[in-house]
This record gives structure tokens, C-alpha cells and sequence, in this order.
């Protein structure tokens, strides 16, 4: 098999597995042979050429790339047997068909010998020709097939080992990256692998000092360089500057014509070729591993340049693990010690054993001079100094410091923190404080005050550092709120029981009052205004007792008697039993309630309970006066697309703040200055218990929309 292929021979390749008809040339110094050979074979679909002589065929062949050859034997000048060894010479592979009409053993034994295909006695059998011919096309075309797979498996085969050798250095990179801790031997051999399989004399790892804006030379492999470790250079000045700030590989074929560099060479280790590859991370650019002087001479390819990449992938993991290396046992020891807090936290009752435990560890955390604790005072507007722990040199306050500031000053750390060293400097002149973080506390509710970090240097507070000493004064917070929730359900266990009782007491007048109107009824004959009243009456009587028995059994909800209703009628009955109290206050009232409403399952008495505690507030909310609109609509149950009904109460009334609006349906919570608190809850679980929900939305000064969306089922 030849060394090499030309690009014509690798086209007429292609061409031809991809037909069954072949290019044909005949040579037989007869014209009406060549001629009527030539129409016999086009008829095939064959490309056919003619030549008259040896010496034409030889011209052709050189010219054009046959398929097969048909030549005669005896030709004056260049014979038949001259052409069959110029062409085989020229192609082993390609068929040469040999005819002719002296026909003698010896002459085909000769021409078998010489690699003719096959050997025809003149005159020619058409039909013979025409299988002979085909025979031969496709015997070139598995030639050319069986030629070409060799090549591309000897190419694979090139390509395969060539990549075993990358990936055997791959593998013993990532075993160092594993095996050793040490930076620099590391990198050493990162880059004799570098240099080792892509085959060059000089590398080097360059890494970026971003506050000089430099590149030192951290590695290097060749002889007689070491003089150039820890050099740097400019980050600008150099084709290792351009890459670290681009982030992206370069190879330049000759440093010398590149119009984008020109410098002066350095002969010891630089050469025209060269390969540069940035260290990046997710983080950014460490650096740059380069690579010049190959050693066979010849120019880096973009193969080179691949592997050189992916090994400064692996040079970058390194770096960056060894660097991480001391920030997380930094970050050990902040999460060890946030966790002891936590710990510590966790078994403290009192306010001062959880300053005691936070300043413990905000001097861990911080190294700092020294950590105040400032107790919001809501009477007098401000925070006072409540504990202090101090370095030697620091503040000892001799009697209690006192900052006035509002609320939204608290939490503003530089107006915060301003303060609090203001006032120190005040109340001791030889304070040297000059750095301090001040990190507000609050509650859910309110304010409870601040911890101030103070430094008596001038380095200011990293963010890291801020991030630190928030997450342990968050900490806080959860003794303050467990604090407050002991005494919240202190308070509801003791209101539960007295309602509880209360409401049992209750039961007995109710029934004596509603016993006493059906007497009154029957012995008296009213009238339509008078009965309206006393069924009214009666109604009200039934929610009251409903409402005992809800009282009663808070805690363990009954089921509800629901039916299929329509919803508009009981919409208009909850409406008609507010319209005197809406009157009275002066308040407008407006309903948009539709006809037509699809019905839904409930209980008629819990919907009106559920609706009038709502209509009630709306009311309380409007002192003097205002609009209160009822409305009813159907929208859309996402994301399962189902129905439902929306009933939205809407008063222009003080509205609540955002705070308020979040616990209003809290059991016992409320915000008027009288009530149980248990309104809003015994809505949501009315509504809850019909498959329903229940929201509110409200603007301070503006007023507040109730919404209550039930299933239509």
C-alpha cells in the first residue's frame, strides 16, 4: 500500500463507491474498435474515453483517474503490455482488461503475470465484455473500499495512541492532585507532564497577583531557567498578561510576524511557536501555563493547544484547592463555633446568660477589642448600654450610657454605629475605638436592641465578617421569641380555660332567652314588622349558641351539615342582618351579588357566621363611616381549573399594617382594644372545613379587602 494518498485519488474514491458504473478507458490502435467498444459500454451508463495509441493511454491515465483499463496487446510503438505495467505502476489496484487477436498461452500467461484482470480473444463477446467489465468495476470498488478502511483504522489507530498517552498523563495528574498537598511539587508535575507529552523544552505556571496586577513565575521546566522563578512581569506587557485577561487559550504560530505582540524574545527558553493557556476557575483567572521550544521543530497544533488546556484545568483545580485549604479550616472553626452558640443557646433561660454566650463567641469569631450589648427601650425612645466586655485598653463605662434614636435608626448600622462611638468618645475621652459594627435585634413584634463590635483599629469590617457576627446575634433572636411564645401560651392556656368556662355558663341564659320568645310568640299575635324582629331575634339567639358551642370546642372542630345550596340567598340574609349596625354608623352599603350563582355544599348557619364576624370588623373598622361592599364572583381553581366561588368584603375603613395583616387569623390575636381574637380564626377554619380559603389584603389608611373562596362542587 502506498505512504501517501493525493487528494484526487481520495475524491475519485469517494465518487466512485458511491456509483456501480465506472470511468473507462480504451486503448486499441483500431477506430472502429475503440468506437464501438466505447458505445457498447456508455450504453451500461459507463463514462468512456478512447485512445489510439500506447503512448495517449499513458497521457490519459496521468491526467485522469480510471476505473478500469481495456487494452490490446499489440500496438505499434507502445505496446499493450507497456500500458499494463505503467498503469499498475500507477495504481496496483485498478483492473486492466487485456484483448487480442493473436491469442497464444505464452501472450495471456504474460499478461496474468504482469496483474492483468482478465484476458480477452478478439473479436470480443459483447455480452462477455459487458459481465467482464462489470466484474472488474466491482472488484475495483471493494479494492478502493478495503484500501480506504485500512487507512482511516491506521489514522484511528494513530489517533488512539496519541490519546492514550493524554489520557495516561491526565491520570497521573489527577493521582498527584490526590496524593500530594504540596503546591509547588504539584505543579512541577503538572508541568513535566505538560511538556513531557506534548513534547517541548520550556513551560512554565505563571500565577496573577491581582493587587500588583503582576504575573510571577511560580514553575518552570527547562535547563538553566531556575534564575527566572518568582520573576514577574507586568500583566499587560505580555502575551501571559493578554491571556489572563482575556481567559481564553492562545496559539501563535510565529511570535515574530504576530502584529498583535511585539517584544523582544528571550533565546534561553522562547521560540517562534507558542501555547498559552489560562488557570481559570469559576472563580476567575489564577494564571497561565505556557509552552514553547517543541521539540520536533515544527509548529504547535490546535491538538496541543486542546491538552494543554485541559491539563491547566487540572493545574487550576490544584491551586485553588490549596488555597481554599486554609479558609476552610477557617470556616471550621466559625461553623464550630456558631454550633457551640447554638448548643449554648439552647439550655439558657435568662437575657444575660445569652449575651454572656453570644459575646463568647463574637470574639471567636471576630478577634475583635471588644463587644457591647444595647437594649432597646421603647419609653424613652433609644437604646441603653446594658453589658460590656472590653480589652484591656478599651471603654469600661463607670454608669449607664444612653443614645436616643428611632426605631428605623436602630437599624441603620452606619447611623447605628456613628452613635454608639460618639457617645463613647463623650463619656471617655481616651477612647480609642475606631472601627465598630453594629448588628440590630428585634423580634417579630419589635425591636429588643443591638450588639456593637468594636475594634480599636482602623481595619474596617470585612463582609464576611458582618455575614459572621449576623448570623450569631440572629441566634439571639430565638431566646427573645421562646421567651415570648412561653408567655403567649401561658396567657392563651389561661384565656382558653376562663372562655371555656365563660362559654359553658352561657349555654343555660341562651336557652332560658330563646325558651322565652317561642313562649312570647305563642301567646302574642305580632305583626309583620314584630315578627320579622323576633325571627330575627331568634336567628341571632341560634348563632350566639353556635358560637358557645364553637367557644366550647375550639380545639376539636365538629363536622359541618352541608348541603347543596344556592349561595346568593345566603349572601343577602348575612347582608340583611348587618344593614341596622352598617346604618347606624353611617356606612354605605353595596351588594354585587349575581342571580345566578352556581350552588355549592355547605352549612348555611356556619357561612353566615363566617360572613357576618367579617362584616362586623369592616364595621368596627369604619367609626365614622364609610363604604362597605359585598361581592360575589366565580374565578377559576388553579392549577386543576375547577370553579369557585369568590366572596370579597371590601371597607375603606384604617386598615393594618403588614405585621398585623400576617397574624390576624392567630387564635386570641387581635388588634381592636376589646375582643376575644378568636373572630378571624373561627372564619378560617369555617372556610377551611368547607375546602375553602380565607385571605385579606389591607393598606394602612386605606382600608382592608377580606376573601373567602369556596370549592364549586
Amino acid at each position: 500500500m502506498r505512504a501517501l494518498t493525493t487528494e484526487r485519488e481520495l475524491t475519485g474514491r469517494s465518487k466512485m463507491l458511491e456509483r456501480s458504473t465506472g470511468r473507462i478507458l480504451i486503448v486499441d490502435d483500431e477506430p472502429r474498435m475503440t468506437a464501438s467498444l466505447r458505445a457498447l459500454l456508455s450504453e451500461e451508463g459507463h463514462q468512456t474515453e478512447g485512445a489510439l495509441s500506447g503512448e495517449e493511454a499513458i497521457s490519459r491515465m496521468n491526467k485522469t483517474p480510471f476505473d478500469v483499463l481495456i487494452v490490446d496487446v499489440r500496438m505499434p510503438g507502445v505496446g499493450g503490455m507497456e500500458v499494463l505495467r505503467a498503469a499498475r505502476a500507477q495504481n496496483p489496484d485498478r483492473p486492466v482488461i487485456m484483448m487480442t487477436a493473436y491469442a497464444s498461452l505464452e501472450s495471456a500467461v504474460g499478461a496474468i503475470n504482469e496483474g492483468a484482470y482478465d484476458y480477452l480473444v478478439k473479436p470480443v463477446d459483447l455480452t462477455e465484455m459487458r459481465l467482464t467489465v462489470r466484474r472488474a468495476i466491482e472488484k475495483h470498488r471493494l479494492d478502493l473500499a478495503r484500501t480506504t478502511l485500512m487507512e482511516e483504522l491506521e489514522e484511528k489507530n494513530r489517533t488512539l495512541s496519541r490519546r492514550v498517552v493524554e489520557l495516561n498523563a491526565l491520570h497521573e495528574v489527577g493521582a498527584a492532585l490526590s496524593t500530594t498537598g504540596e503546591i509547588d511539587r504539584l505543579l512541577k508535575a503538572i508541568l513535566n507532564q505538560a511538556t513531557g507529552v506534548i513534547g517541548v523544552n520550556y513551560g512554565s505556571i505563571m500565577l496573577l497577583n491581582p493587587e500588583r496586577e503582576t504575573l510571577s513565575v511560580v514553575a518552570a521546566s527547562a535547563s538553566g531557567v531556575d534564575r527566572f522563578d518568582h520573576l514577574e512581569l507586568p500583566v499587560g506587557d505580555s502575551i501571559a498578561g493578554h491571556v489572563t485577561s482575556t481567559g481564553e487559550p492562545l496559539i501563535i504560530e510565529d511570535v515574530e510576524s504576530d502584529t498583535r505582540f511585539r517584544r523582544r524574545n528571550r533565546p534561553q527558553f522562547e521560540t517562534k511557536s507558542l501555547i498559552c493557556a489560562p488557570l481559570k476557575t469559576p472563580n476567575g483567572v489564577l494564571g497561565v501555563i505556557n509552552l514553547s521550544d517543541k521539540r520536533d521543530r515544527q509548529a504547535f497544533t490546535r491538538e496541543d493547544l486542546r491538552l494543554l488546556v485541559t491539563l491547566a484545568a487540572q493545574a487550576a483545580m490544584a491551586i485553588e484547592d490549596a488555597r481554599h485549604f486554609q479558609q476552610v479550616r477557617r470556616q471550621l472553626g466559625e461553623v464550630t463555633a456558631l454550633h457551640e452558640l447554638s448548643n449554648r443557646l439552647a439550655e439558657v433561660e435568662r437575657t444575660d446568660q445569652m449575651v454572656e454566650a453570644v459575646f463568647d463567641t463574637l470574639i471567636q469569631l471576630t478577634g475583635n477589642d471588644h463587644v457591647q450589648w444595647w437594649e432597646w427601650q421603647s419609653d424613652r425612645s433609644g437604646i441603653a448600654l446594658r453589658s460590656c466586655r472590653a480589652g484591656e485598653d478599651s471603654l469600661r463605662p463607670g454608669e449607664p450610657l444612653f443614645a436616643p434614636m428611632t426605631q428605623d435608626e436602630l437599624n441603620d448600622e452606619t447611623f447605628c454605629g456613628k452613635a454608639v462611638v460618639d457617645l463613647l468618645r463623650c463619656s471617655e475621652p481616651g477612647c480609642s475605638i475606631e472601627s465598630v459594627l453594629s448588628v440590630p435585634v428585634r423580634s417579630s413584634e419589635h425591636p429588643l436592641g443591638a450588639f456593637v463590635v468594636a475594634r480599636c483599629r482602623k481595619t474596617p469590617f470585612s463582609d464576611h465578617e458582618r455575614h459572621l457576627v449576623s448570623l450569631a446575634c440572629s441566634q439571639a433572636e430565638r431566646i427573645f421569641e421562646r421567651q415570648r411564645a412561653l408567655l403567649n401560651a401561658t396567657r392563651l392556656v389561661t384565656m382558653g380555660k376562663m372562655i371555656s368556662e365563660i362559654s359553658h355558663d352561657l349555654r343555660k341564659p341562651l336557652t332560658n332567652i330563646r325558651g322565652s320568645l317561642q313562649v312570647l310568640r305563642g301567646r302574642v299575635e305580632p305583626g309583620p314588622e314584630t315578627s320579622e324582629i323576633l325571627e330575627s331575634t331568634d336567628h341571632e339567639i341560634v348563632r350566639l349558641a353556635t358560637l358557645v358551642t364553637e367557644l366550647v370546642d375550639f380545639a376539636n372542630p365538629k363536622r359541618y351539615r352541608t348541603e347543596r345550596r344556592d349561595p346568593g340567598p345566603i349572601l343577602r340574609r348575612a347582608v340583611g342582618l348587618i344593614e341596622r349596625g352598617a346604618a347606624k354608623h353611617e356606612i354605605t352599603l353595596t351588594t354585587d351579588v349575581p342571580e345566578q350563582l352556581p350552588s355549592i355544599f355547605c352549612d348555611e348557619n356556619q357561612i353566615i357566621e363566617a360572613l357576618l364576624n367579617i362584616l362586623s370588623n369592616a364595621i368596627d373598622a369604619m367609626p365614622k363611616g364609610g363604604t362597605l361592599a359585598v361581592k360575589a364572583t366565580v374565578g377559576v381553581i388553579e392549577p386543576d381549573g375547577g370553579q369557585k366561588l369568590v366572596i370579597s368584603v371590601r371597607d375603606n375603613g384604617h386598615g393594618m399594617r403588614p405585621g398585623e395583616v400576617s397574624r390576624i387569623f392567630e387564635r386570641y390575636y387581635t388588634t381592636k382594644s376589646s375582643g376575644t381574637g378568636l373572630g378571624l380564626a373561627i372564619v378560617q377554619r369555617i372556610i377551611r372545613a368547607h375546602g375553602g380559603e380565607v385571605r385579606a389584603e389591607s393598606t394602612p389608611g386605606e382600608g382592608t379587602t377580606f376573601y373567602l373562596e369556596l370549592p364549586v362542587r
